[in-house]
């Protein structure tokens, strides 16, 4: 369980965003889903390593902070030789993986994701609305794997609301982390408490977008092109306004996880409104 911590293996949740693509694009081909698999976990092991790169840089804030002590670096339960060995041997695994598989052209993805993942630890985390970018852009980085993976394009307008969606999610988590430890001594980020409003608003707004452009692509030939019954779909921006009424009432009572992507899959009444999203989803098909 320990090595499952260090791995972050329940962080590779977000590593689904790459069968996003053939998903809506309604094209499930088996051999693109088997490529898929394979890139998943080539991608994950990729992941990984970097989360163990974050925590060695960041081990001496860590120990420091209420939950993240917990983590195995932080905690002392392993060794720092031992996980730059273990972090250093996943990535040549995941590089492996990739050029077995003859996905060369991927190389640039995971290189953009790696490189900038080190450049947000290092750095960029530190900058005002710069981190919220970049975390942003490690969201998208997966949808356009997954795309390149199945040779399916992905609409502009979803990936326009893929942006505005994680966007929002990005200044919920930096909301969060203002709202509940920024009164603690190595809190060093670039926000305060007096940026909450601020903070909280940006994730209105996104989430509005989010919702709007939704609508767009609901109204473009994508839509009327891959669902017969794409009327159906406008019960998702309605579904949507739930979802991000929801994540504002928790995060003003001090509700959200750390991470908002992990608090979203651990509350029950959020997953049923993804589950309903998902039959919405099935049913316009």
């Amino acid at each position: 369980m320990t090595y499952f911590n260090l791995l972050r293996v329940n962080q590779w949740l977000k590593n689904l965003l790459l069968f996003a693509p053939i998903f809506l694009a309604n094209d499930f081909n088996l051999n693109d889903f088997k490529n898929l698999i394979i890139i998943f976990f080539s991608f994950s092991f990729a992941c990984s390593s970097v989360y163990i790169f974050n925590d060695l840089i960041d081990i001496n804030d860590d120990k420091l902070h209420p939950t993240k002590k917990k983590r195995p670096i932080a905690s002392g339960k392993i060794s720092k030789k031992e996980s730059k060995i273990v972090g250093t041997f996943l990535i040549l695994i995941s590089l492996i993986i990739l050029i077995f598989n003859k996905n060369y052209q991927l190389l640039y993805f995971y290189f953009f994701y790696i490189f900038s993942n080190y450049l947000y630890t290092l750095y960029l985390k530190k900058k005002f609305l710069v981190d919220i970018m970049f975390l942003v852009s490690f969201y998208i980085v997966r949808i356009l794997i997954g795309s390149n993976v199945t040779d399916n394009s992905v609409s502009y307008w979803l990936l326009i609301c893929s942006v505005f969606f994680f966007g929002s999610l990005a200044f919920l988590k930096r909301g969060n982390d203002v709202l509940k430890y920024s009164n603690i001594s190595n809190f060093k980020r670039s926000y305060s408490i007096t940026d909450f409003n601020f903070l909280r608003n940006f994730f209105i707004i996104f989430g509005s977008l989010c919702i709007i452009t939704f609508i767009f692509y609901i109204n473009s030939d994508d839509s009327v092109i891959i669902y017969d019954n794409f009327r159906i779909l406008y019960l998702i921006p309605l579904i949507l306004i739930i979802f991000f009424i929801l994540l504002l009432k928790q995060l003003n009572r001090r509700k959200i996880l750390d991470d908002p992507t992990m608090h979203i899959v651990k509350d029950k009444s959020i997953l049923l409104l993804l589950f309903i999203i998902l039959i919405i989803y099935f049913l316009a098909l």
